[in-house]
């Protein structure tokens, strides 16, 4: 530490060793990225939906950015629900549910009465739920129910694929 001064001028200078610490983020990125490079490829990955835009959306940015041609898409009418948790159970490592299963008329299914049989035939992948009813509420219903993760329709694939890899190495690593 010093002071001079010159003229009408006082300076101050002074010195400080610092050491840098890795800030919290950094680190949760750093684990983050740990997470995505451990997930496995060409794992089997079962979804329904009742939208077949949503469908061909879940197949086609899955099988881009999910590192996996494994990709089981369910939904197209109200039979296939039976032969989506069969399927699961039989070879899927996630399941990704809508909640809202709506064929017309009289006929709809829950998301979650279908992760409530997955549980129940002792399904031990990643069960996450991508509904538009993503409140609190909501939420709160699909964990209920057996969901480890929820993604809101409003989220990106892109990004809702990232944390799904991500949630699936640390559900497996439980």
């Amino acid at each position: 530490v010093s002071l001079t001064q010159t003229a009408g001028d006082v300076v101050f200078a002074g010195q400080s060793e610092l050491q840098m610490a890795t800030s919290s983020t950094a680190v949760v990125d750093e684990m983050r990225e740990q997470d995505l490079a451990q997930f496995p490829n060409d794992l089997h990955i079962c979804c329904i939906d009742d939208s077949a835009a949503a469908r061909r959306l879940l197949h086609f940015s899955l099988t881009q950015w999910g590192g996996t041609e494994n990709v089981h898409i369910f939904g197209k009418d109200e039979t296939e629900a039976s032969e989506f948790v069969r399927k699961t159970v039989a070879v899927g490592r996630i399941a990704i549910l809508d909640q809202h299963l709506e064929y017309g008329g009289e006929s709809s299914l829950l998301g979650t009465d279908l992760v409530e049989l997955l549980v129940a035939k002792h399904f031990e992948g990643l069960i996450c739920m991508r509904s538009g009813n993503a409140s609190a509420h909501d939420m709160a219903k699909y964990r209920n129910a057996g969901a480890h993760c929820i993604f809101g329709k409003d989220v990106s694939m892109r990004k809702m694929i990232e944390d799904m890899k991500v949630a699936y190495v640390r559900h497996v690593s439980d």
